[in-house]
């Protein structure tokens, strides 16, 4: 990114680069054309019929020309989408402003798109990413086809920044790397010859305001935790979500703005697989490697009914067969320990909820599963805390429900914490399954301190291997990083180790409910029999601090009470 002042654009820009690098030319049937006095670029690959036209408006950084690395993307997403690229080489600072841009770009969408008969995926990157944003709300207000889909990748997203705390969180990071003062000077610049006379609409100059309603079919975001403007693709995330169009969000670490344009980079190559199977529709290793949970909870529920059905993932799998190659069912063994773990957290949430009837539930870790569909009692707040990844492919697969809030987060990026509104009075219960398995225990321990300086009395439910199962455990590990490390041999006084203020509430054997067949082969009976034995797996519930909010239970007491 450039420091953007009168000198430094001056010396960069070169209108003369408006014309096509050659490689494009040898690689693709090319026709230029002059509409709205700005040149605009057709291209086709060679002896193919385009299923869809791909609207696409490069990272200018609203000054430059677009570089030959974003030619070379452009052609890869042109290739891999087997589409027709129409490329406008739209005005520039500091000859135009974003009013300018947009009289030019609305009548050469309308002279494309207007009658396009093919899907129109609109697309734009960076500052291209602004003005795809907001072509797509001003071409709705004229009346002209919207898009089928939306794609901003690694977006600018805002340049007056209304949100004052936006605006000082993202101060806080350049500070951090010594980029403050670059920043305020481009936003100078960007103040006078972008926005010019149109602050205030935002519309042209700050679209994370405008308006989404119908604006598009589908919306693709694309981020990277490294990007500044990585906090406001997740609030314009949260924005669109609100209005029930589908948002694919993607956030990938340690990326920074235009990570995808280097081919060298595996994050790149990922991002590519990735948008083929979200702007597709298809089901490469991307999507299969989450589809591959749905697949086991199909087998767990089919295999083991009196303990676990998961009913979404049957009628999904029914609908849509789930074809994986490679694909390797779990052992019985396995299935089983597995459906009665489910089982076991199941009945703790539900019973949590006839305590605590208005509470909340936050799921960490959720991934696939449809736990709220099982244990919804039709009054409960419920959070899903994911991957922004994972919980894209999850959206896909689930329908959000009404009380049911997504968390598009890592669980141990804490900021999700912040996230979280409920009344605390009303009980709160943070779920992890399987989230704990490969953390040491002094570093759960500091997980459940900065939970419990936040959420006091709140209640945590979890899962842990019990010390005389870690040998089994670990002799079937094959590499270190799968290893399990979270081990419990009294989890009573475990729980008093971290803090004197946690309290035990209850410890659940997972597989205390299963019972085993005389149809089963010896080895299962047996492996099973031996597990029940030696503790397993326990699912524990406790809570932190020494708040105990009242329960249902507790509150019908009470006035029992007073009418004596």
């Amino acid at each position: 990114m450039h420091v953007l002042t009168e000198k430094n654009v001056m010396r960069r820009k070169n209108h003369g680069k408006t014309a096509l690098p050659e490689g494009v030319k040898n690689r693709a049937d090319v026709d230029a054309y002059t509409i709205e006095g700005g040149i605009c670029y057709n291209i086709r690959r060679r002896k193919t019929e385009p299923e869809r036209v791909v609207f696409y408006l490069y990272d200018s950084e609203f000054c430059f020309p677009m570089s030959s690395g974003e030619w070379s993307y452009a052609l890869r997403i042109m290739e891999m989408l087997n589409a027709e690229l129409f490329v406008p080489m739209y005005p520039l600072a500091p000859e135009a402003g974003c009013e300018e841009v947009f009289r030019h770009l609305i009548p050469v969408y309308k002279n494309r798109c207007g009658k396009c008969q093919e899907e129109i995926i609109l697309m734009g990157s960076g500052a291209g990413g602004l003005l795809a944003l907001s072509l797509a709300q001003l071409i709705w207000a004229e009346g002209l086809p919207r898009p089928n889909q939306l794609v901003l990748l690694t977006p600018v997203l805002d340049t007056e920044f209304f949100d004052v705390k936006e605006r000082e969180r993202m101060e806080e990071r350049l500070k951090k790397k010594n980029q403050l003062a670059a920043f305020q000077t481009s936003m100078d610049y960007l103040n006078r010859y972008w926005v010019k006379d149109m602050a205030g609409k935002v519309e042209y100059t700050s679209p994370i305001y405008g308006d989404f309603t119908d604006f598009t079919e589908k919306v693709t975001l694309i981020s990277g935790t490294e990007d500044i403007n990585n906090g406001s693709a997740r609030l314009l995330c949260d924005k669109i979500q609100n209005t029930g169009i589908p948002v694919r969000f993607f956030e990938y670490t340690g990326k920074d703005r235009g990570f995808y344009l280097n081919r060298k980079d595996k994050t790149s190559r990922l991002l590519d697989k990735t948008l083929q199977d979200v702007l597709l529709g298809t089901k490469t290793e991307i999507i299969n490697q989450y589809l591959a949970e749905v697949k086991r909870h199909v087998q767990w529920s089919k295999e083991n009914p009196e303990l676990f059905q998961d009913e979404t993932a049957l009628r999904y799998s029914s609908k849509h067969p789930i074809d994986i190659p490679g694909y390797k069912k779990d052992s019985r063994f396995v299935s089983i320990t597995s459906a009665a773990r489910m089982y076991a957290f199941d009945e703790e949430v539900k019973l949590f909820l006839r305590g605590y009837p208005n509470g909340t539930v936050v799921y960490a870790g959720c991934r696939m599963d449809a736990m709220f569909e099982r244990v919804d009692n039709g009054r409960c707040l419920w959070y899903n805390l994911e991957s922004p990844g994972r919980m894209t492919i999850r959206t896909m697969y689930l329908d959000r429900r009404e009380r049911e809030k997504n968390l598009y987060r890592a669980v141990n990026d804490i900021r999700w914490m912040d996230e979280i509104e409920c009344e605390r009075d009303q009980g709160i219960l943070f779920v992890f399954r399987n989230v704990f398995s490969y953390l040491r225990t002094e570093e759960v321990g500091r997980f459940l301190e900065t939970l419990y300086r936040k959420f006091q009395g709140c209640n945590v439910l979890f899962d842990c291997v019990a010390r005389k199962s870690m040998g089994e455990t670990r002799r079937k590990s094959h590499t270190e990083y799968r290893r399990t490390k979270f081990a419990m041999r009294t989890p009573e006084l475990g729980v008093n180790d971290w803090n004197p203020a946690y309290s035990l509430i209850r410890v659940r054997q997972v597989l205390d409910p299963v019972k085993i067949k005389k149809e089963w082969p010896w080895p299962l009976r047996l492996r099973v029999r031996m597990s029940q034995k030696s503790g397993g797996r326990n699912v524990v519930l406790i809570r932190l601090g020494f708040e105990k909010y009242p329960t249902l239970a507790d509150k019908d007491l009470w006035k029992n009470r007073m009418h004596r």
